[in-house]
């Protein structure tokens, strides 16, 4: 057989194409094309594709669950991940039921949620774990005083500025007091004792992940004394432990706004 020319093939795209109604049932069209022997699929020349093919992340159950809202059917499913803090919906997943009902789908249209840190939370996340200077410290907790539920910003900043204006001093020791402070005792060049006291925990209140509800979170101040210097860590108490949980809720929001069944994965 010769080959066909390109205009005959097109030819034969375009009349392959319109025989919609001849085609196989749970196929798309298609056709085998004799010069390079291989088969193209009709389906970009279709009014309508056959099926959807979409891959969308949100960064909010908001609007994944407005998504499921106009896409899901009764066969939908969501797989959640809280390690990869992660919702992958397949919209288009198996048909189950009784063996001689399960009809397999292609599994092609996902719509993913992935739960994004704030940028208040991002902010003390950042720093867990870190030793840092006085100055630097002091500078934190002014930056970042509005995040506070305990205690409230404007005693923590007077505490900041008591210690901002401790520039060249000796510290001695610390001690903690009943009301929940550290009290440091420090002398200057002159030899004038004096003490300054800061909280032994701080008490956020920040939304772990955008578009979520505030959480409470404890915040423990670490510090030592090293050569009259003083340095801060600042320790999110059982920090896995609060993104998972904050992560749960994302799960539970998404579960009030959309039906849709939710499986955890591994």
């Amino acid at each position: 057989m010769a080959d066909l020319t390109e205009i005959e093939a097109l030819k034969h795209l375009a009349e392959a194409a319109a025989a919609v109604p001849n085609k196989i049932d749970g196929f798309e069209p298609f056709m085998a094309i004799p010069n390079g022997q291989h088969i193209e699929s009709l389906d970009a020349y279709r009014e309508n594709p056959a099926r959807i093919r979409r891959s969308t992340t949100f960064r909010d159950v908001a609007s994944l669950a407005a998504y499921l809202d106009r896409f899901a059917d009764d066969h939908s499913l969501a797989f959640s991940d809280p390690d990869a803090a992660t919702i992958k919906c397949v919209l288009d997943y198996h048909e189950g039921g009784e063996p001689a009902a399960i009809r397999p789908r292609w599994g092609e249209h996902v719509a993913a949620f992935r739960a994004i840190k704030s940028p208040q939370y991002e902010a003390w996340a950042a720093k867990h774990g870190q030793w840092i200077g006085q100055k630097a410290a002091g500078e934190f907790l002014e930056e970042r005083a509005v995040d506070l539920a305990e205690p409230d910003p404007a005693t923590l900043m007077d505490m900041v500025m008591q210690f901002d204006a401790l520039r060249k001093v000796n510290f001695k020791q610390s001690q903690k007091l009943q009301n929940g402070t550290v009290q440091f005792i420090y002398t200057t060049e002159d030899e004038v004792r004096g003490a300054v006291a800061i909280p032994e925990r701080v008490t956020l209140l920040v939304p772990v992940f955008e578009g979520m509800e505030p959480d409470r979170i404890p915040v423990r101040l670490k510090y030592r004394i090293d050569e009259a210097r003083l340095t801060f860590s600042f320790e999110i108490h059982d920090k896995q432990q609060v993104e998972r949980t904050a992560f749960e809720r994302c799960e539970h929001a998404l579960g009030a706004a959309h039906p849709i069944p939710q499986m955890r994965v591994a």
